[in-house]
């Protein structure tokens, strides 16, 4: 996450998936939630508010999912401080 301290310019957030992870949150997660956030989710991914990247396969290590998701690699308790 990206914080701006002159305010001029809108905070950004990259969210980096693995290919498998990607897929699913772009083609069921997103999908799934309550129209209201699915509209304003689709807004901010077209203004450039939030980014998602796709990681390649070996860099699974900087997937949001994996290392916070249920069930993933070095699974983490919490998410990290915004």
């Amino acid at each position: 996450k990206q914080v701006n301290e002159k305010g001029k310019e809108p905070a950004k957030v990259t969210l980096k998936f693995c290919p498998d992870h990607y897929r699913v949150y772009m083609d069921e997660v997103i999908p799934a939630m309550p129209l209201k956030y699915k509209i304003l989710t689709k807004i901010a991914l077209k203004l450039g508010a939030i980014q998602v990247e796709q990681l390649k396969y070996m860099e699974s290590e900087l997937c949001f999912y994996c290392k916070f998701g249920s069930g993933g690699h070095d699974k983490k308790t919490e998410l990290p401080p915004m």
